[in-house]
């Protein structure tokens, strides 16, 4: 992998050319074509390097079709530990973020790699933890992503069809058949050899997901609040505090899926015309501000607008639900939303599995294996070696979406094994082994890090 490449997946909105000339490197990385340094979501309305690019691509880079599961969470977990929930776990990203660059910013220049960061601070090992938690990340990510695709087309179509949905079981046999038709159109574009031709789709991703959220939350209340379908009190309405521990253990990575702006933190680092630590603040606390006021907004408007029918499978085997599918397919503004969503979200398949193969490559260069067997330099010359990882990622994206039925157990699967581990995880470990931190900073890191692991422990016990 060559030095400028990151394993993570590019920023939206980063202005490659911009960050070429500030780092003072001309030439491409040699081997694989630039493919991380492509401006995959470009927006040209925002000049490079300013507070409102940093703002919007942090904020983008967390905003997902996961949204849609919070209104699920926030009538298990209940409304008042919800709500604070999406708002600490907020907290916790804007310091870790923070803690982040303020390493960063120790070293003179500037480290501008997450991984580089990591490979200073921890060594190989750190590294190499870093580049295989980044692997399960995208892998799992573009599960639940796909996963919430293929619910919404069968469900389109069975309306389509029928004029229903709901009522058709929707068993392995279906399930299978949509994969292969999906990621047949992802390998279309799967096969461009980089990914400034698909440059615009996370930012029609992200548009759609906007509008939809918009949309949805003005129906709830312009469309059902009038006629009287509200739960805000009496039987139905969601509770005040959830008492089920598993609720808690299960859901609360699923709301560290929401907060992924860790993963392009340093591509915006690098391009910020302001590196200072006020100025990375500031754009920062805005896009998580942001984020978790607009995650609230919409879990509180679903869990009141639908109460305990939130959620609720039609019968034993039905589709698994999120906010989306509480809404008839009559509504035709919602429905147009949902296609829309599907086609958005296979193409952005690409964008994030072409980390995923950067993560794959440097895993492939960094694995030791004694001289008779070691293969990798002849595999990675492979003019196919992409392409084949690119099939083997999509297999293993299947089988793991057969293993789970639930939105929120997938979306909490990324959430607990890859994200948390990324975002909260090792910038823990790495400020807290730092030279020149104060006693209080290192006993707040070890915190952090006992929190961090304790996620993703109790949502194994519960899980498995």
């Amino acid at each position: 992998m060559s030095e400028q490449q990151s394993l993570l997946p590019a920023a939206v909105g980063i202005n490659v050319e911009h960050v070429e000339r500030q780092s003072g490197h001309d030439q491409p990385p040699v081997g694989t074509e630039n493919q991380q340094h492509d401006n995959a979501h470009g927006v040209s309305f925002l000049e490079p390097g300013g507070t409102m690019a940093a703002v919007y691509t942090l904020s983008a880079m967390s905003l997902g079709v996961g949204v849609f599961v919070l209104p699920l969470v926030l009538s298990d977990l209940g409304v008042i530990p919800g709500v604070a929930a999406i708002a600490l776990f907020g907290l916790w990203s804007y310091a870790m973020q923070m803690c982040l660059i303020s390493e960063a910013q120790k070293y003179n220049p500037p480290i501008f790699r997450y991984e580089d960061l990591v490979e200073r601070r921890l060594g190989v090992i750190g590294k190499l933890a870093l580049a295989i938690f980044s692997t399960v990340t995208m892998i799992i990510g573009n599960a639940a992503h796909m996963k919430t695709v293929v619910y919404l087309l069968h469900d389109a179509l069975e309306w389509y069809i029928t004029g229903d949905y709901g009522k058709v079981k929707f068993d392995v046999r279906k399930e299978l058949v949509l994969y292969f038709v999906l990621f047949s159109l992802a390998m279309v574009a799967n096969g461009r050899a980089s990914l400034s031709s698909l440059r615009f789709i996370s930012t029609a991703s992200v548009c759609t997901v906007l509008f939809t959220c918009v949309w949805t939350s003005l129906e709830c209340m312009i469309f059902y609040w009038p006629k009287g379908h509200h739960f805000f009190t009496g039987p139905g309405s969601p509770p005040l505090f959830g008492t089920d521990w598993k609720d808690y253990a299960t859901d609360l990575p699923a709301i560290a899926f929401a907060f992924t702006g860790t993963f392009c933190l340093f591509p915006v680092f690098h391009e910020a015309r302001d590196k200072s630590y006020k100025g990375m603040d500031k754009s920062v606390m805005l896009s998580t501000v942001i984020c978790a006021v607009g995650y609230q907004f919409v879990s509180v408007i679903g869990a009141y607008t639908f109460g305990d029918d939130i959620g609720k499978d039609t019968f034993s085997g039905g589709t698994s639900k999120s906010f989306l599918y509480d809404f008839p397919p009559d509504h035709i503004v919602v429905s147009i939303c949902c296609m829309a969503l599907v086609v958005v979200i296979t193409l952005l398949y690409n964008v994030i599995e072409y980390p995923m193969i950067s993560a794959v490559e440097e895993l492939l260069q960094m694995l030791p294996l004694p001289e008779c067997l070691d293969y990798r330099r002849a595999f990675l010359k492979w003019k196919l070696h992409r392409m084949f990882i690119s099939v083997c990622g999509m297999v293993v994206v299947v089988f793991i979406n057969l293993q789970f039925k639930s939105l929120v157990v997938l979306f909490g699967l990324c959430g607990g094994y890859g994200i948390t581990l990324v975002t909260y995880t090792i910038p823990s470990v790495l400020v807290m082994l730092a030279p020149n931190v104060s006693f209080l900073m290192r006993v707040a890191m070890f915190l952090s890090l006992a929190a961090s692991i304790f996620l993703v422990v109790m949502f194994t016990l519960v899980t498995f």
